[in-house]
């Protein structure tokens, strides 16, 4: 994947000279000129490094980094200061940021600064995956049936494939916990897996809920509010009982799924977030499309995988195994 980069400076013939330079080094860059767009951007989509200008038209830029190292201190920010306030950035270097550039930058040293940080970020979330997936793989999926053993190993295989996957099965196989189980097993491990039952809200309210809402949107809406798709932003988002999701929000689903954007209810901008779709259906999704209750082009796109659990009743040497699992995880 890409590395995002957010640049914030009010420079703007250095800034869209720095953008078309790392662009061209296969980056992926967002830029600000101030304070407030700088908070936007980071808010809109979490970058993975930053570059940010000390002085800026509305404030310092060591405001905002007291509130990136608040919020994701994880994320390496790299201050770029003018000749005349070196001792301004060193002083932002104690504060957390992970270096400071002074301008003039020489292209390649900017590189290489942004490369060490790049393979910083790449090896922190390979070991942050590493060790949730050491912790978890085995705990979640529970089976010895010969059923269960191909299940997990389909999930294992579709983990390895940045593809939609449908499990499909009965209310209380464990289509939660073996979406999580591919999740954990994914590149996307340490980024987030967020859930949401399609079940349990009305339309308008599901809608606010998957893509989020503007202030005022509708009743009840007093602040702005990011939807679950912004929030698994380069991680999974399981959308469980996914059969229930009304005809309109199947649309939205679906150009989402597309194009990777959508706006908020409300909402006139058009966000993106890259985020991998986990379905789950307890209903024969293929029935709903004959009978014109899902939609088929949907239905295609989620269901790029589909595995299916069976119920218990069908694998009884599972038992004593999620028996067993039960008790010492109870009796911790």
């Amino acid at each position: 994947m890409k590395i995002n980069l957010l640049l914030i400076d009010d420079d703007w013939e250095f800034t869209r000279e720095v953008q078309q330079f790392l662009e061209k080094q296969d980056y992926q860059v967002t830029t600000a000129a101030t304070l407030t767009e700088g908070r936007n951007a980071f808010q809109q989509q979490l970058p993975d490094l930053i570059l940010l200008d000390l002085n800026l038209p509305d404030g310092l830029g060591t405001e905002l980094l007291a509130e990136f190292q608040s919020r994701a201190p994880e994320i390496p920010v790299v201050m770029l200061t003018a000749f005349g306030t070196i001792d301004k950035a060193v002083e932002a270097m104690k504060a957390g940021a992970e270096n400071f550039l002074t301008k003039p930058i020489e292209p390649e040293h900017l590189l290489l600064t942004l490369q060490r940080l790049s393979e910083k970020v790449r090896l922190l979330n390979q070991l942050r995956a590493h060790e949730l997936a050491v912790a978890e793989r085995w705990k979640m999926v529970v089976g010895e049936s010969a059923a269960m053993k191909q299940v997990i190993k389909d999930a294992t295989t579709a983990a390895q494939q940045d593809v939609t996957v449908l499990i499909s099965g009965e209310t209380g196989t464990g289509k939660h916990l073996l979406a999580h189980y591919i999740h954990q097993n994914s590149p996307r491990a340490s980024f987030p897996f967020v859930y949401i039952n399609c079940a349990t809200l009305s339309d308008t309210l599901l809608e606010s809920d998957l893509f989020g809402h503007e202030k005022g949107a509708f009743t009840g809406a007093v602040k702005q509010k990011r939807g679950r798709v912004e929030v698994a932003h380069r991680g999974t988002l399981f959308l469980d009982e996914i059969g229930e999701l009304p005809l309109n929000l199947q649309a939205k689903l679906l150009h989402f799924l597309e194009y990777g954007e959508f706006n908020r209810v409300g909402g006139t901008e058009t966000l993106h977030s890259d985020v991998r779709i986990i379905s789950a259906s307890n209903r024969e999704l293929d029935k709903m499309v004959a009978s014109g209750e899902f939609r088929e082009d949907l239905y295609y796109r989620i269901n790029v995988v589909n595995i299916q659990i069976p119920p218990l009743r069908e694998r009884p040497e599972d038992i004593v195994p999620l028996f067993e699992h039960f008790f010492q995880k109870y009796i911790r």
